[in-house]
């Protein structure tokens, strides 16, 4: 990005310029396909994914790059796009060491129109995406700005005035609210309506609930295939109310959900992080599955589940159900330790899935399933409940790493025996009753179709009476099947079923390996429900 005079187009000053020392009008060439101008943007593995983003620094005029911004100021600029294509801006912050950047959040600027941008500025993390996302010190500098899109530009320059960066006023404080623990998201009583709950918090100066909705059209646009929420909620509660019933909601549609808790600081409130985002798919079908999940391995470089959410697994397990025709409901672990959630909800044409999964975090391989929980599950499968779960690690956690009572419901409840952890493959060979999706990789690759990143998987032997099916390759030392299975009831996979995808490598599409998770899927129900028997013939084939 090269830098301008810093004197903006004398067409616009009377509109919208404020003069002043923190001010300039600066000029980036997009690299567009087929067009030769400017700076290369970073763009996706592969060409799956795609953005243009650069950030500037600033280094003139005079004055700026020496101006601390402590905590609780309210920074703001004014900016004006003055060419087609808007962007998302945010400012930047560097250390007075000059070593650790941090970026505020970004915020879309229109073409054409005077914007005021503001960030209530803290040293907590921002979120890790595109630039600058490091704890700094109480007393940064002013670096410089970051712009971004996912939309291709269609002008082969950029050009973008910012203006009178400066210090509005101290804010109250700067300390946001903890992350709602997220209970459920189920349909309500009619199929355009989405009850939400949550626990509530217990801040003396909580001022309210957010809760946000997101469709698939909003997920895997953007760096490691997360969600772009909008900006404003689809529902505002104050606080001491723990749900919300969303109305006309998209019938038939994957929908998904998140909640935060904002405070009363002033001059601008505080947003606290979400945890996990949950999903529910509405429509007039009576049979409604369940989706669990229990992921103690929250983010890619933290393993706190108090912190952040993996937002991720939801959507592909969401995605596999509707592919299915199956419509489903969603909950945490926490939901169903509380009873706020009951297993015994789910009837006999209805399933569970059970997501034990882990995306690598700090947590891995820690993940377990709660003692309470194990026992919830055992009266489930006892009173004939069918459940599918999977976990590329829970064999080592429960079995290797358990107490005794871990050991005895991995033995005895999932049936399961483990063989060896992380078999170093990621090509399973599907067999059996589980034969249709033929070969099935799991995603080594965090930022393609997969849920995650690893390779690994765990190699399993069946117990009592459960059987075996699909195996590893290469195998491993010591043998084993990727699935266990027994009764019409269970079906355990030794690796993240959120992981799944179509090839072994990052080429493809997201779609496509959505289709392979969706195969594997039909399989799974095919299993666990299966043609009744109609006449003696067909009972002695079924035999």
């Amino acid at each position: 990005m090269n830098q301008g005079s810093g004197t903006p187009p004398p067409a616009y000053v009377a509109t919208h310029v404020t003069e002043g020392v923190n001010a300039g009008s600066f000029t980036h060439g997009w690299t567009i396909p087929g067009v030769a101008a400017g700076s290369n943007p970073y763009t996706g593995p592969a060409g799956t994914l795609s953005f243009w983003s650069m950030r500037n620094d600033l280094a003139t005029p005079a004055g700026l790059a020496s101006s601390s911004v402590p905590n609780g100021s309210d920074l703001r600029c004014d900016v004006f796009i003055n060419t087609p294509d808007s962007v998302q801006f945010a400012l930047v912050l560097i250390d007075s060491s000059n070593t650790q950047l941090e970026r505020g959040p970004l915020v879309t600027i229109p073409a054409g129109v005077q914007t005021t941008y503001q960030w209530i500025v803290s040293d907590a993390t921002a979120t890790a995406f595109v630039t600058g996302n490091g704890n700094i010190d109480g007393t940064p500098l002013i670096k410089g700005f970051l712009i971004y899109t996912e939309t291709q530009p269609t002008s082969a320059t950029f050009d973008i005035d910012v203006d009178n960066i400066r210090i509005e006023g101290a804010q109250t404080d700067t300390t946001p609210p903890t992350a709602p623990v997220v209970l459920s998201a189920v349909q309500g009583a009619a199929s355009d309506e989405i009850i939400v709950r949550w626990l509530g918090n217990t801040e003396p100066d909580l001022a309210s609930y957010r809760v946000y909705v997101a469709d698939d059209d909003r997920f895997g646009a953007t760096i490691q295939n997360r969600f772009t929420w909008p900006s404003a909620p689809a529902a505002t509660v104050l606080a001491g109310t723990n749900q919300v019933t969303l109305t006309n909601v998209t019938p038939e549609a994957n929908l998904y959900v998140r909640v935060s808790a904002v405070d009363n600081a002033t001059p601008t409130a505080n947003e606290s992080v979400t945890r996990v985002a949950l999903g529910v798919r509405t429509g007039t079908g009576s049979v409604r599955d369940l989706v669990v999940l229990d992921n103690d391995a929250i983010s890619f470089n933290d393993g706190n589940f108090a912190t952040q959410g993996y937002s991720h697994n939801i959507v592909y397990n969401g995605q596999a159900l509707t592919a299915n025709s199956r419509y489903y409901d969603s909950c945490t672990a926490a939901a169903v330790s509380t009873d706020a959630v009951s297993l015994t909800s789910v009837d006999a044409s209805e399933f569970v899935i059970w997501s034990a999964g882990t995306d690598g975090g700090s947590g891995f391989p820690g993940e377990s399933i709660a003692p309470g929980n194990q026992t919830r599950i055992a009266a489930f499968l006892s009173g004939g409940g069918k459940l599918f779960i999977s976990s590329r690690s829970l064999g080592e956690s429960l079995d290797t790493n358990g107490s005794v009572a871990d050991q005895t419901f991995y033995n005895t409840v999932l049936q399961a025996d483990l063989a060896t952890a992380f078999a170093n493959t990621n090509e399973i060979l599907l067999s059996g009753l589980f034969a249709s999706a033929g070969t099935i990789y799991t995603g080594a690759d965090i930022f393609n179709f997969g849920a995650g990143g690893g390779s690994s998987g765990e190699s399993l032997l069946p117990q009592g009476s459960a059987f075996g099916s699909s195996s590893y390759n290469p195998a491993p030392g010591a043998g084993g099947n990727a699935i266990v299975y027994f009764g019409n009831q269970l079906v355990y996979l030794g690796v993240d079923f959120e992981l799944l995808r179509h090839v072994n490598d990052s080429t493809g599409t997201f779609a496509q390996a959505a289709a392979k998770r969706a195969q594997f899927l039909g399989d799974v129900i095919a299993y666990l429900f299966p043609a009744p028997v109609t006449s003696v013939d067909d009972y002695q084939t079924y035999r």
